[in-house]
């Protein structure tokens, strides 16, 4: 455990002066290449945009980076400069709110989800007397 230890890396959250930003959004498979580059485009230009973003060579990333059977996959990547986590996640939020945004603007949905079987459900609820709201 100890050896374990001294051969990983460690950070010192106190002497950070930026923060990893890195999610994956996933976009409905059968969204259209012509809507999907323009969304790469835009959230590329949009969070790059951002004062807090770090402006460096190859960052911030937006890139289309899976397909599976429901969805594509786009993955964004930023540093945000800042040494408090708190601000951070601010920052984070509203980065988060402009995805959601550019994915409004370019009527973009999201994978569908599977359906539930809610008459199962009901009937279960009914056979144990439970209510359910």
């Amino acid at each position: 455990p100890n050896a374990d230890l001294a051969k990983k890396a460690i950070t010192n959250l106190s002497a950070r002066d930026r923060w990893s930003f890195e999610h994956r959004i996933p976009v409905a498979r059968n969204t259209d290449r012509a809507r999907v580059l323009a969304l790469l485009d835009d959230l590329q230009q949009r969070i790059a945009a951002h004062p807090s973003v770090a402006a460096l060579p190859g960052w911030p990333r937006v890139r289309l980076v899976a397909v599976t059977d429901a969805s594509l996959e786009i993955e964004v990547s930023a540093q945000i400069l800042t040494q408090r986590e708190a601000v951070f996640l601010d920052i984070q939020q509203q980065l988060i709110l402009l995805v959601i945004d550019a994915l409004d603007r370019a009527k973009i949905e999201g994978p569908a989800l599977p359906a539930l079987d809610v008459q199962a459900a009901r009937h279960q609820d009914h056979a144990t007397g439970a209510a359910r709201g």
